[in-house]
């Protein structure tokens, strides 16, 4: 079938589409997919028999050219289906890239952008090959803004992703050291993420950039539309202040009419360029200070992102969704600036850093020494392979044993950064402290 048809057939299933047959939504254009541990096309009949109008099998066997529809590659049919519908669509598309920070500068450029706009956003982190397609398909006719995440892992990836979301402005939150496994070094990652601003300059498009990143000025260097924001940078309207870092932000606005106070829930230096990035874009496309101010102030962070947990005895501050080491140092720079008499450190390894992750568990180590931290708790096997640098911290090979130790040895009264990469699953010692 040509993208064409397809598109018909997207248009005739009230434009929905799904890949899941455990979350179906009757009438919608069921999508195929294969990957290496499953295989979708078996899925095929039983989708249209829970309900979808059609599908799209890559499977000849499944396939009656009624309901069921052959194409070669269901992957690039879905890509194909979304690039298309994306054209066809009026919204403005926003890309945002780049190292550490992009979720969260999506949900606030959302929630700014709605204070004005019929908005959508890519849902939770959705924001690979299938996710991209999968937010440019949710896309709407009286949808007037779509903000979506660009992700990667390996070279090529955000390419791809822009020839498919075909950004008409974007932002790279900055460059730091993560899946360097697949990109080698710091300029690795560099390259793969300018991909975006190489897509906007070809394309006449706008790129936001965080003028107190000297990466990011270098990198942005030869586009023709930069709109710069940044703490120090003197073109910013408002000119913003910083009142108080920790535990949350406290920002102080210059208007032209006053100064008005930003109190957000949200904490560090690395939030705080996440919310002057989304200030930056929402102003840009019009929305009222007022209004984009409201929208940041009421963002309260979920899911393991600079969540603010309080339990019976402690009060920790889950950053355990993700870690690499350039989040990692910003998290314990920014939980160092606060004077509170008992501060924890849990610490969970970083993964996806290939021959770099003994040198860069090494340095966050140090780092939380030199920073004056005493109270340390390290998990997983790559902290637990530094015991000699370790001196005086507690390592555990897996968080099962850390919540065993805390068990028997209850903190009490202590604020608790907790941070790992994902699969360390360092949020499971909350219900323990």
């Amino acid at each position: 079938m040509t993208t064409e048809e397809i598109y018909h057939l997207f248009r005739e299933s009230d434009y929905q589409v799904a890949t899941d047959t455990r979350k179906l939504t009757p009438g919608s254009l069921f999508i195929c997919l294969q990957g290496s541990n499953f295989d979708a096309n078996s899925f095929a009949k039983a989708a249209i028999d829970g309900g979808c109008a059609y599908a799209l099998a890559s499977d000849l066997g499944v396939c009656d050219g009624l309901r069921i529809h052959y194409v070669p590659d269901t992957l690039l049919a879905l890509q194909d289906l979304a690039r298309h519908h994306r054209k066809q669509m009026q919204a403005k598309v926003i890309g945002i890239g780049g190292s550490n920070g992009k979720t969260t500068t999506k949900e606030l450029t959302a929630a700014v952008a709605a204070k004005k706009f019929n908005t959508i956003a890519t849902q939770a982190n959705l924001n690979n090959h299938i996710g991209v397609p999968l937010t440019l398909l949710r896309i709407r006719p009286e949808t007037e803004i779509a903000v979506v995440e660009l992700g990667t892992n390996h070279p090529g990836e955000i390419a791809v992703l822009c020839q498919i979301a075909l950004p008409d402005s974007g932002i790279i939150t900055n460059i730091g050291k993560e899946h360097l496994e697949g990109f080698g070094s710091l300029e690795g990652v560099a390259r793969e993420e300018s991909e975006l601003y190489r897509f906007l300059q070809l394309n006449e498009g706008i790129a936001f950039v965080n003028a107190d990143d000297e990466w990011l000025m270098r990198m942005s260097s030869r586009l023709k539309h930069v709109v710069p924001y940044g703490l120090n940078h003197s073109g910013n309207h408002p000119r913003v202040s910083v009142d108080r870092w920790f535990p949350s932000l406290e920002l102080n606005l210059a208007l032209e009419h006053g100064n008005i106070r930003l109190h957000s829930s949200l904490a560090g230096a690395h939030n705080l360029s996440n919310i002057l990035a989304a200030l930056t874009i929402g102003l840009f496309y019009g929305v009222d200070t007022a209004a984009a101010i409201e929208a940041i102030q009421d963002y309260q962070p979920a899911n393991n992102r600079s969540q603010w947990l309080q339990t019976a005895r402690n009060l920790l501050w889950l950053d355990a969704y993700n870690a690499n080491p350039s989040s990692m140092e910003a998290a314990l720079r920014s939980f160092a600036v606060w004077n509170h008499p008992h501060k924890v450190l849990m610490l969970g390894d970083m993964y996806e850093l290939g021959d770099a992750a003994h040198q860069e568990h090494a340095a966050i180590v140090q780092l939380a020494h030199t920073l004056g931290y005493e109270e340390i708790y390290l998990v997983g096997e790559h902290f637990h392979r530094l015991i000699e640098e370790t001196a005086g911290d507690k390592v555990f090979l897996n968080v099962v044993q850390l919540r065993n130790y805390l068990e028997a040895h209850p903190l009490d009264g202590a604020a608790v950064l907790v941070k790992g990469s994902r699969g360390v699953a360092m949020e499971s010692v909350a219900d323990v402290l």
